[in-house]
């Protein structure tokens, strides 16, 4: 599903911005 990469790419992208992204997906989880 579209969804599933999306997830892929926000986790590969919170990796590459260290903190913001991860809270960012904190919060959206």
């Amino acid at each position: 599903m579209d969804i599933v990469l999306f997830g892929l790419r926000l986790y590969n992208s919170s990796m590459l911005f260290g903190t913001v992204f991860p809270t960012v997906s904190l919060v959206f989880v």
